[in-house]
Order: structure tokens, then C-alpha cells, then sequence
């Protein structure tokens, strides 16, 4: 497998875990060559290290996934909050307004 990011100029390379020596020979000879030979960094992994960056990646997006819920559930709470308090207002506004209404009826023509 081999993954590429154009803008970074990078290019990573997944080898089987048995061909990994192959790919590195003599303390990176090989791949500080073909480094050189394309101007872009290379990445080789194994099997193994790409497996454990997946289950970290996996385990991050777990994490970011419950913040973001419990930021939902946060903001739900507080419009849950205020919407009770917008009905206390019509509430209090509501008679507020009969009242001033039956005041105005109820006076005596001059």
C-alpha cells in the first residue's frame, strides 16, 4: 500500500512485516536513495506499526466523538433551559396584557 500527500510532498509505504529489512537495508540506505532520487520524504511501515496507528487513530475518534456528544447534550440542556424560560415570560406577559386590556374596557367614559 502507499499513501501520498501531494501538498507535504511525502509518500508512505506499507511493506509486510517479513519484507521490512528489504525495504531499509543498511540503516536506510535504500530509502534516504530513493528520497533523494523523487525530492519527497518517505515513511516506510510495517504491518504492525500500521495497525497500532489505526487503533490510536481509532481510539482518538472515539474520544472526539464523546466530546462532541457531550457538547450536544450540553447545548440541548441549555436550550431546553431557555425555551422553559421564554414560556415563563409569555406566561407572565399574557395576563400582564388582559389585565391592561380590561383596564382600558372597564374605565368609565367621560
Amino acid at each position: 500500500n502507499v499513501a501520498v500527500d501531494v501538498d507535504a510532498e511525502r509518500i508512505g509505504v506499507v511493506v509486510a512485516d517479513a519484507h521490512s529489512f528489504l525495504s531499509i537495508v543498511r540503516r536506510g540506505q535504500n530509502v534516504r536513495l530513493a528520497s533523494m532520487l523523487t525530492g519527497w520524504d518517505l515513511d516506510i511501515l510495517t504491518g504492525m506499526e500500521v495497525s497500532a496507528a489505526e487503533a490510536e487513530a481509532m481510539i482518538m475518534l472515539d474520544r472526539v466523538m464523546a466530546r462532541i456528544i457531550s457538547e450536544e447534550d450540553l447545548l440541548a440542556e441549555q436550550a431546553e433551559a431557555e425555551a422553559e424560560e421564554a414560556a415563563e415570560a409569555e406566561e407572565v406577559a399574557e395576563p400582564t396584557a388582559q389585565e391592561a386590556a380590561e383596564a382600558v374596557f372597564d374605565t368609565p367614559s367621560a
